[in-house]
């Protein structure tokens, strides 16, 4: 009992701090919601390690390709961990498990190599870099629940992309997407909150955001449709 009426009052605590974030004029939360929504799923990793307990966390993640009955989700280096036990659950609480993990060489980004057919694959960005105050929406799981929050994007720092969409933890290896000519793209991969806040309401903060950007995304995706 008292773990559902918990479950309710985290609900109420994202449904507040979502409609607190600005909405494009263009653009709605009610679209994003209809073009991500099938591509975010929530990732559970469980740490083992000899003589240690296991330690359980969660993240975010995007699927961006599938092939021969596997579906391909990009995440955070951090949250898609080779030693871990990882499993992805889609919007409809399915389960599925992760038969492979490849990291980036240098940067915070994983490609899972799930088994089974599921969601709806997001095509990456390809163009060139986008100015700052380009209109962003970032889709994760904070607390285990799935929410879209807008923004834009604040700069660019160490090769990482800034935004302002309001990040809190739960979010890593979420997407941040972009909207170009009515197509919708990942941007880049949610890595780091620094602790620089946008804003607070009783029940929570949301801070800056910074995200793994689109071209380290699409060196591991072409990595696998090439080998």
């Amino acid at each position: 009992m008292e773990d559902l009426v918990m479950k309710k009052l985290l609900v109420l605590t994202v449904m507040l701090l979502t409609a607190c974030c600005n909405i494009s004029p263009q653009h709605t939360h009610h679209d994003a919601y209809n073009a991500l929504w099938h591509s975010v799923v929530f990732i559970r990793g469980t740490m083992v390690g000899e003589n240690l307990s296991p330690v359980n966390y969660t993240g975010s993640g995007v699927i961006v390709y599938h092939r021969n009955g596997y579906t391909y989700v990009l995440t955070a280096a951090h949250v898609g961990e080779p030693q871990a036990i990882l499993e992805v659950e889609d919007e409809s609480g399915n389960i599925y498990q992760v038969t492979e993990v490849i990291q980036h060489r240098t940067r915070d980004v994983a490609l899972l190599k799930v088994k089974g057919i599921f969601g709806q694959a997001v095509s990456i960005w390809h163009g060139l870099r986008l100015n700052p105050s380009t209109r962003a929406w970032i889709v994760g799981y904070p607390v285990g629940i799935k929410i879209i929050n807008d923004g834009r994007i604040i700069g660019y720092n160490d090769n990482f992309v800034l935004f302002s969409c309001g990040c809190a933890p739960g979010l890593s290896g979420g997407g941040l997407f972009i909207e170009h000519d009515g197509r919708w793209y990942l941007y880049g991969i949610v890595s780091r909150i620094p602790v620089v806040k946008i804003f607070q309401v009783p029940n929570g903060i949301w801070f800056m955001g910074m995200a793994e950007p689109y071209l380290y995304c699409q060196e591991l995706l072409d990595y696998i449709i090439k080998r």
